[in-house]
């Protein structure tokens, strides 16, 4: 979980991205455009994702989520222009659903089932301090790669994504959770969805903050 933590939040491609679009000719307000279309996939996803979770498992889940991050990211490579931009933000912000709370659930069932969930807290904070710690290494070198190539960046963070998906594919799935699995229906999620994004005001526009 440590090496998956480090590598995804290595991020050398956050502090020139919207130089990045701007260099592909978009306007100040399709860059704007593009990041609310990010946010708002996260926060559409973020529900349904706790339920892919419970039918096909953590590692799955976490699987599928550095494969919609890494071809998010190869459409930035190889593609240009507003539309190619917009779907590969919605990628990515798919990609980050996915993985929001899968990671913690994984680790936390893991201990559980060792016996050692007194040291979940002090095992999830050390991977968050791996994580921040990586993200502020690549902010620095992201900015350096920039120098040479606004691309640079960018390539980097491919391959990077790329990375995490045979790292995702080490993960174990706890017995535990298998053994508890909830089936859960389409049409039930789609519910939950509707009460979240549609029919509770207060609970739409904290996911919609939160996703911001």
């Amino acid at each position: 979980m440590y090496l998956l933590k480090g590598v995804l939040w290595f991020m050398v491609a956050m502090p020139i991205i919207v130089l990045f679009f701007q260099e592909h000719g978009l306007s100040l307000t399709e860059v704007m455009i593009i990041q609310a279309i990010y946010s708002l996939s996260v926060a559409v996803f973020e529900i349904p994702s706790g339920y892919i979770a419970d039918l096909f498992g953590r590692k799955h889940t976490i699987v599928l989520s550095t494969i919609f991050s890494f071809s998010g990211y190869l459409v930035f490579s190889f593609f240009g222009g507003f539309y190619a931009f917009a779907a590969a933000s919605i990628l990515v912000g798919i990609g980050g659903s996915l993985m929001s709370g899968s990671d913690s659930a994984l680790l936390y069932d893991t201990l559980l089932e060792t016996g050692d969930k007194k040291t979940y807290t002090k095992i999830e904070g050390r991977n968050y301090a791996i994580g921040n710690f990586s993200e502020a290494i690549a902010g620095i070198l992201g900015g350096f790669l920039a120098v040479s190539s606004i691309y640079l960046p960018i390539y980097v963070q491919t391959g990077i994504l790329f990375l995490s998906i045979p790292i995702a594919l080490t993960l174990v799935e706890p017995t535990m959770h298998e053994e508890n699995k909830i089936e859960r229906s389409f049409k039930a999620i789609l519910g939950v969805v509707k009460f979240a994004m549609v029919e509770n005001a207060k609970l739409r526009w904290l996911i919609i903050y939160s996703s911001a």
